[in-house]
């Protein structure tokens, strides 16, 4: 499945994270910012600290 689909399916439910495991490094990345991606707005510093 394609990484911007499945991004998708974080949507779908009542997901606040997603977890990504590249090997032993495991990465959490909370919902609001996969939102942000999956917008398709330009993401700057400033757009990131807005969020918080």
């Amino acid at each position: 499945m394609p990484a911007f689909e499945a991004l998708r399916l974080i949507r779908s439910d009542r997901f606040v994270a997603a977890q990504f495991d590249a090997g032993s490094a495991a990465l959490v990345v909370l919902r609001k910012y996969i939102d942000l991606v999956l917008a398709g707005d330009p993401i700057d510093a400033s757009t990131v600290e807005g969020l918080a």
